[in-house]
């Protein structure tokens, strides 16, 4: 798995995580935490909208 600098740990549990691909001719992206094994995956082949939506956290309006 590759892992990167500007992809956040995980949303949940605060784990490491790391890019990679799957499928024929590695069309699918994904981004999985080494920790829980939350995923995240696009298959639009453009990693910077998949690390834009992993690193996208909710916050609650005050």
């Amino acid at each position: 798995m590759k892992k990167l600098d500007d992809i956040m740990p995980c949303p949940f549990c605060g784990g490491e995580s790391e890019m990679d691909t799957d499928g024929p001719d590695n069309y699918a992206l994904f981004i999985e935490c080494t920790q829980c094994g939350t995923e995240l995956g696009h298959t639009d082949g453009k990693e910077d909208k998949l690390i834009e939506a992993w690193n996208t956290r909710w916050t609650p309006n005050d």
